[in-house]
């Protein structure tokens, strides 16, 4: 029912919001390995779907995310309900991978945190000379000032991704935000991206990184003007899995 009810996917999502939700309306406790148990038991009843998502951040390796499965969603409706769409199913509309969406999320996650108004589904944004952009997030801060956030991509693809880095540096006045979730992604995607101010200065004024796994930082954003802004790379991925 909550799943059917709020469309959450990530695994650490679902624990965190369920147990939450448990609490302040039946005044339940539900350990979180508990709710992983759960849904492991839907997944053999057929009842979910999982995804398993390659990280590749310090300290993780893997997470999962779930949607309803056809018989979940016959079952969600006999019990009176109207299953809403899944995060899985929005993100497979505009994203290349769950992997990419999922690091989306996490963007997203910060970005809210911090105060944004965080639109992760946002349409096509139209240019004058005919050509679309669709953006990996859009927020809007406490100025009300919005900005186009790009989150990394693996594999890089070159030529799609310094066209989406150009039109998002236009549409924010030549300000260019990109979300990262790791130290090594940083270096690689910081390192492209200054490739591409090089090349197209007249549009990239400025380069500005949000680092998730830079827990500890002092700023949400910082600038990124030269390869030593990048910091030292380190290994951050083990074998672990999302708690």
């Amino acid at each position: 029912k909550f799943l059917a009810t709020t469309g959450l996917s990530r695994s650490k999502e679902i624990k965190e919001k369920f147990t939450e939700y448990l609490w302040e309306k039946f005044k339940r406790r539900k350990s979180p390995t508990n709710v992983r148990d759960d849904l492991t038991k839907l997944v053999e009843r057929n009842f979910l779907i999982q995804h398993e998502i390659q990280i590749e951040r310090r300290g993780q390796s893997r997470g999962y995310m779930y949607e309803l499965s056809d018989s979940g969603i016959r079952r969600a409706k006999e019990l009176g309900m109207s299953p809403v769409e899944s995060e899985v199913k929005k993100g497979k509309k505009t994203h290349d991978t769950l992997e990419h969406f999922y690091q989306i999320l996490d963007v997203g996650d910060v970005l809210y945190a911090a105060g944004y108004k965080v639109s992760l589904y946002e349409g096509a944004v139209a240019f004058q000379d005919g050509t679309k952009y669709i953006p990996d997030i859009k927020a809007t801060d406490r100025n009300d000032r919005i900005i186009y956030v790009e989150v990394e991509r693996t594999p890089i693809n070159a030529d799609e991704l310094e066209q989406k880095y150009v039109r998002a540096a236009v549409l924010c006045n030549g300000d260019l935000f990109i979300g990262v979730v790791s130290q090594i992604k940083a270096r690689k995607v910081g390192s492209y991206a200054l490739e591409i101010k090089a090349r197209r200065s007249n549009a990239v004024k400025h380069i500005f990184m949000l680092n998730v796994g830079e827990r500890e930082s002092a700023t949400l954003w910082r600038e990124i003007s030269q390869p030593n802004d990048l910091g030292v790379e380190q290994m951050d991925g083990d074998s672990s899995e999302e708690g």
